[in-house]
């Protein structure tokens, strides 16, 4: 949602979340043990990238995030966007 004002339930049920925010959805089936070996070798290899926004005019600007890999084989689940704030006053 590029604007909080206009966020619906529908935009937050717990697939969408997990995938807005760089998780792995996984679509529930009986198979425990299959969703958690998933969850287990996604997890294993992973990097981390961070980095300090610049501080906006105005409050709840939103920015898009993306990340371009040089080996298409390899997947970047990351937050799909952020929503910048103007520096705290005192």
């Amino acid at each position: 949602m590029s604007n909080p004002s206009k966020v619906e339930m529908g935009d937050l049920g717990l697939p969408v979340l997990a995938f807005q925010s760089g998780g792995l959805v996984l679509n529930f089936n009986n198979d425990v043990a299959e969703l958690l070996q998933r969850s287990i070798a996604d997890a294993a290899p992973y990097y981390r990238i961070s980095f300090v926004p610049a501080p906006s005019d105005k409050r709840d600007e939103y920015h898009e995030l993306e990340i371009k890999l040089a080996d298409p084989a390899l997947t970047a689940r990351t937050r799909q966007g952020y929503y910048a704030q103007p520096l705290a006053h005192d």
